[in-house]
Order: structure tokens, then sequence, then C-alpha cells
């Protein structure tokens, strides 16, 4: 129905010839009130289509802030493309599907307020020429040009096959001879983190899915919502960088609020949290030192959209529900906390000003995934990091070559994939300087970033993601049991505070978490790796004759439980409670534990060896030869390559003969 609607809008507008005009208007008037702004195009004119257009950023500007120049178009509701290429500063706008030319005017209105906000006088004045600029050079084709010197000298041929051969084992050696950016070598993950998960949680919130035509028939009953911590320095106790600071770990458990956990200069609303521990032999981790960078901004933002999907305006929260707060007992996730509450609540809500908020010992807590009581969690794990992909990704050669230039940039410090992305991560979305004489280039950051994310699709069993052929080691079902196993206790209160009514419940914890919930709840995690502020909401609803449903959103958006309805806005409770029912891991803490001891089927697990390679068999001469002859080739075309890159930067100004 969606598809006939398009179509039926598509004819109407002229079919292709009348979209594109529209498209061809938009364009222009982005083109025109941009050029009048001072902005410079990436590419030159015969080189642009009318669908996305690059813009550099003005970055020889000492007041121009892109992160202050996002989030503002963002709170006017408009979404601009940061800029993915490696050569320069960018962002793109696109002209393409419902945009009209009203919207490009108001488009181009807001980035004049930008501007003016930022204190930049338009037309913004052209960058000196060493600032900001990048020569695009569009090759000339090779197949359609001059004609190609295939002759293969005895010195070219021989230090080509000695090149390719070194390529076979140590493919970084090619690009390093022909200057060959690595970054174009490393692999690209299907979702990358930093952009397309919008890992830093840059993009503004979507609006609410309202429910419409039913809400006079069935009434909300509870909430509860997940919601990951927000923005944060490094913290962990591995060394991503040589001397990089660590957490202080204080021996000090006297405070019971945390403060200490944010800005105290920030904390001006007066409110306290107070743990509780719900197990009588709790130990409080007594860590410190954590700074929530960035985490109040995130957590406002989270806190508004909260407040306008569950309350009306000038509506008291103790009116319509009890609030009731639960944690990992961890500085992040209670800072994040208080953030959220600070602004979230209202005078009207006449709460006190200490709250309690529940936590459990950190080493028993399903919350934060640390159970210390399942042996076969660990054995899982460990059957995991022994298994073929795992393997075969440590031996590959782009992992050494990652490793190799994490050496190089970064400095003598063990390369420990998990760690380097965590710290990578939580720098880039920080914008925090890095320790002197560390460098982490675009190339460092994408295959650091791209390798834990392919690895991190396996390990929690994404179907989206497939690998070369089946690893019988590591299979969907064993990553599906591990997080079963892990998140079991949350699953079970998930239900137990589903069936509650009158409450709201608010639950501090992580990213791990949040994957692991949604795999265990019928593999609903989509590859996309939850990112800082991720919410995860659970909402009840109750008819009038007494019946409950359910539905659940994922940073704002419905997410389809199985078994559910298709057509249908909510979801009977039933389908929820069956579907924890029929696991038995899930629906009982004995079997949990019972299958927690089972590892005897999982501590004989060989690895498969990596398949030989052609230096390894009877193929040897055969690849031998043929490297010869590529090796030929190759040469040339890359020699042809360079010639032409040399000529076009010299036409451009920017290269100069030694």
């Amino acid at each position: 129905m969606a598809f006939d609607e398009a179509l039926q809008e598509w004819e109407s507008e002229g079919g292709v010839e009348g979209r594109f005009n529209r498209y061809k208007q938009n364009y222009d008037i982005i083109c025109t009130g941009m050029e009048e702004m001072g902005f410079q195009y990436y590419v030159e004119p015969e080189h642009r289509g009318v669908i996305i257009t690059t813009f550099m950023q003005p970055s020889h500007m000492p007041a121009w802030d892109f992160d202050r120049f996002y989030k503002f178009l963002g709170d006017r509701g408009l979404v601009i493309y940061p800029g993915k290429l490696s050569s320069g500063l960018s962002f793109r706008l696109g002209t393409i599907g419902r945009i009209l030319p009203d919207d490009c005017r108001e488009l181009l209105g807001a980035i004049q307020d930008a501007l003016t906000e930022m204190g930049i006088s338009t037309p913004i004045p052209p960058p000196p020429s060493s600032v900001n600029q990048v020569a695009v050079v569009i090759p000339k084709p090779i197949l359609f040009g001059p004609p190609i010197d295939f002759r293969c000298p005895p010195r070219t041929a021989v230090g080509f096959l000695i090149v390719l051969m070194m390529m076979w084992k140590w493919p970084w050696a090619l690009w390093v001879l022909q200057g060959l950016r690595p970054s174009e070598a490393f692999p690209h993950s299907l979702l990358s983190i930093a952009e397309d998960d919008d890992y830093c949680f840059r993009r503004p919130l979507q609006p609410y899915p309202k429910l419409n035509n039913i809400t006079g028939k069935v009434r909300l009953t509870s909430v509860q919502v997940y919601v990951r911590h927000a923005q944060r320095d490094e913290y962990t106790h591995h060394n991503c960088c040589p001397k990089g600071l660590q957490v202080n770990y204080t021996k000090d458990c006297s405070q019971v609020h945390v403060d200490y956990a944010i800005d105290e200069v920030a904390a001006v609303s007066g409110l306290k949290l107070r743990k509780v521990f719900v197990d009588s032999e709790g130990r409080e981790t007594c860590e410190t030192g954590q700074l929530l960078n960035g985490a109040k901004d995130q957590m406002t933002r989270v806190a508004r959209w909260l407040r306008d999907a569950y309350l009306a305006d000038g509506a008291s929260l103790s009116d319509v529900a009890n609030l009731e707060l639960i944690s990992t007992d961890k500085s992040r996730t209670l800072g994040s906390l208080y953030y959220l509450l600070s602004a979230f609540l209202r005078p009207q809500d006449d709460l006190p000003k200490t709250l309690d908020v529940r936590v459990q010992d950190n080493a028993e807590d399903a919350l934060g995934l640390n159970y210390r009581d399942c042996p076969r969690v660990k054995a899982l794990e460990g059957r995991f990091n022994r298994g073929r992909f795992v393997q075969t990704q440590s031996q590959s050669d782009s992992y050494h070559s990652c490793a190799n230039l994490y050496t190089q940039l970064v400095g003598p410090v063990k390369f420990d994939l998990s760690a380097a992305n965590d710290c990578f991560l939580s720098q880039y979305c920080s914008n925090s300087t890095y320790p002197p004489g560390v460098t982490v280039t675009p190339s460092l950051f994408n295959c650091v970033t791209n390798l834990r994310a392919e690895r991190r699709f396996v390990e929690y069993g994404f179907k989206g993601f497939s690998v070369a052929d089946d690893d019988p080691s590591w299979t969907h079902d064993d990553a599906v049991e591990k997080c079963s196993l892990r998140v079991a206790p949350v699953v079970r209160g998930l239900l137990s505070r589903a069936r509650s009514s009158g409450k709201l419940y608010l639950i501090g914890t992580h990213d791990t978490t949040v994957a692991c919930l949604l795999q265990a709840l019928g593999g609903l995690w989509d590859g996309h790796w939850p990112h800082y502020g991720e919410t995860v909401s659970v909402e009840t609803y109750q008819s009038e004759e007494g019946n409950r449903f359910f539905r659940i959103l994922r940073n704002h958006k419905i997410v389809n439980f199985p078994g559910c309805p298709p057509a249908s806005p909510l979801c009977p409770l039933s389908v929820l409670e069956g579907f924890i029912a029929s696991d038995p891991v899930l629906a009982s803490e004995g079997y949990r534990q019972q299958r927690c001891e089972e590892v005897a089927d999982l501590e004989d697990s060989s690895v498969s060896p990596r398949p030989p390679g052609p230096s390894q068999g009877r193929f040897f001469w055969l690849w031998t030869i043929t490297t010869f002859v590529l090796g030929c080739l190759l040469g040339r075309l890359l020699t042809t390559l360079k010639q032409q890159r040399v000529d076009a930067a010299v036409l451009e100004g920017s290269y100069t003969r030694i």
C-alpha cells in the first residue's frame, strides 16, 4: 500500500522528468545560497550531481565549530550529513526525497542564523591555499587514454615479483611503496559505528510514535526505560596509550550519592541519589574519577523526550506514576541517571531531593553482565575466542597491518583490539586530545573500529553479517545462549515490571547489556551498536476489558517482537509471557543455574586451521608465474597512475618538484 502511494505521488509529480526538475530546483537554491554565504565546494561543477552536494567546512575561521553548527541545525529539525572524506573537513546537503524548495530556503536561513550565532560574518572569506583545500583529481580513463607501455624490463619484473610476493604475506608493503592510503585496503564494515550508528549521539531524536485511534480504548499502565550511560572519558584499567591516565579507585565508600561522578559545579538542583543495595551483603565498587564529558547535554535531550512522551504539559509525575530507579553500581551509569533526573523532574512533581536508586553488588549484577557464578558463560567466551572467526581474523593480514600501524602511531603498547576500540571511540566523541606523541589517523581509527565491529557481529550473533563459511565452533545459537545466560534475571525483571501498574522505571545500564537484552528477546539486535544515551522502552497498556498489551521502542522506533500481529500497533502481553516461558534459561533461575554448570560440551572445541595459501601446495609455480605477469602489468599501471597524480598536483599548485 505504501509502495502504491509512492508510485501515485511519483506519477502526479511528472515521473522521472518532474521529480528531477524538483531536485534540480532544490540543488540550484542550495548552491546559490551557499555561494552567497561564501562556502566552498568539494568538487568542480562538471563533477557534481543534484542529489548530494558536498561543501568544505570553513575551518580556517577561528569561530567555526562543526558540532555547534550541527546541533544548531538539529535543534531546528534539520539534519545534514557529516563528511566522510579523509582528505578534508566537509559536510553534505541532500536535496532529494520529500524536500521542497521552501525547505531548502529554510535550511539556508538556519545556516545563516548558525553562522551569526557563532560570530561568523558572511560572505565567508575564502581560505588560504594551504588551509582546508582539497585538490580533486579526476584521472583520465586509462583504457581510453594514451597507450600504456607494457614492456617489462628485467629489473621491473623482478622488483614487482618480489613486491607481489611480499604483498601475499604483508599487503601493507605495497601501500607504503606506492604511496596508497592504508585506509583503502582495510575492510569496511557494513555498519560504521562512529557515523552510521551515531555512537556519539549527536543526531536529533525522532518524534515519539503516538498510538493513533486507540488511545481512548487503552491506557498506559507502566513504562520501563533502559538507558545506556552517556558520553564519558576513557577510564578502563587497560593502557590504550603510553602513560595513559587510569581511573582512581579509592577505598573510601562513605559517599552514597554520586556528586563525585559528575561536575559538582553543575549539580545546582540539590538532587541526591542514595544507593540502596538489593542484596544484604552488597559491596560498593568505590569507583571515582570518571568524567562524564558531554553527558549533561545528552541526558537532557533524553529527559525532555521522555517528559514529552509520557507526561502532559503541567502534569505532576507523582499524580501519574511512582518513580523507581535502578542502576549498575558504576559512576558512569549513576552519573548519567543523575543528569537525566535533573532535567526530567519538575517542581510540580513533588518528589524528595534525595532519591533511592537500587543497585546490586557489581560482581553479581546481571544488569552489568557481571555474573561470576556461571562457568558456562566463561566457557562460551573461551569458545568464541578460540573459534575459527577470531583466530582467522587475528592471523589475517588486515589485523596484523592494523596492529603494526597502531604500534607505529600510538607507541609501544600491546595491541588489544577491544581496548583500542574503546579508547578511540571515547576520545572521538569527547573531542579530547591524545597524549603527546600519540597520533590516531583516520586509517588507524577505521581499521580498529571496523575489525572490532565485525568481531562483535559474530560474538553477538547478528544474522545480517555473514562470514566466508559457517563456523561450527561458534554458532548463532551459541551467541544467543551466552546472552540469555547473562541477562536472564534482567528479562524476568522486565516481565515482572511489565505486569505492574502505575510505575515509571528508569534503569541505568550499558551498551553490552542493551545488545544482549535485545538478542535474548528473539534476536532483536539489528547490528547497530547501542550509542551513548541509547534507550530501550517497554510500554505496557491495559484495555477496558482488562486485557494487557505491550510494545518495545528502541531509540523511539517501534521494534517488531516475534509472534506479534504484524498490523497491530500493540501486542498482547501473553506473547511476551509465552516467549519467555518457552526458554527455560529465561523462565527459571533454577534451570539457569543448572545450565551454568554444564561446560563439558564446550571444552573440546578445536579450531579449524586457516586454509593454506597459494604458496603451500601444488599451485606454487602457477602462482609464481601469475605473479610475474601481474607484476609487470601492475607496475606499469601504478606508474601511470602515479604520474597522473603528480601532473594533476603540479597543475593545482599543491606539488613542488625539488
